[in-house]
């Protein structure tokens, strides 16, 4: 049988007995099928040890015990979406990068990743999103791979300015971070409540 890469050379299949003298009924079974290499390949070669006889005719027939049944048989590739984390930032009036980090859904024990050809963190200044790029992964296995690719993005929101003055916005309790200067003016009474000021950041 065709089977989807698992990192091991294990293979299923079954034995059927053809050709049998008229009326005679068999059944064969294995302790062991394999193909002849882990790897993704089309045609390869799956080899079936331990062979064993059973059913009404079996004792009519034996198996050469230095005979191994073979076949072809296809191992296809994996799926593997590797995704670029994302991250997110308080605007700071400064150009900011994301991450570079990445997490594997699908990668299999004993495969790894070492690198990328592609593997840049999204960057930018103002408010906004911007997307990282990532792509051609490299590493141990992953040729037996059909690798999906997920950038990350880097998210930059609003700096949060405080307008009473204490530590509730983005700049906590930071005495140089952006905040609002009060100013009231005085006033003649007039019976009412109203002020002016200014506000200045």
């Amino acid at each position: 049988n065709d089977k989807v890469y698992d990192t091991t050379t294990t293979a299923t299949g079954t034995l059927t007995p053809t050709n049998l003298f008229s009326g005679d009924t068999l059944t064969a079974s294995y302790s062991a099928a394999n193909f002849d290499t882990k790897n993704v390949g089309t045609g390869k070669v799956v080899s079936f040890t331990g062979i064993t006889l059973s059913g009404a005719s079996a004792s009519n027939y034996a198996i050469l015990t230095s005979g191994t049944a073979t076949t072809t048989a296809n191992i296809t590739a994996a799926p593997l979406t590797i995704t670029q984390d994302s991250s997110t930032k308080v605007y700071s009036g400064t150009a900011q990068s994301g991450v570079i980090t990445y997490t594997p859904s699908g990668l299999l024990t004993g495969d790894s990743i070492t690198g990328f050809g592609t593997n840049t963190a999204g960057s930018g200044k103002d408010v906004g999103t911007y997307n990282g790029s990532l792509a051609g992964a490299t590493g141990p296995g992953l040729t037996n791979y059909s690798i999906t690719y997920v950038p990350g993005a880097l998210s930059i929101t609003r700096f949060i300015i405080d307008p009473s003055g204490g530590s509730g916005g983005s700049g906590g309790s930071s005495t140089t971070a952006p905040k609002l200067t009060v100013a009231a003016n005085d006033k003649v009474y007039d019976t009412t409540t109203t002020a002016t000021g200014t506000l200045t950041p």
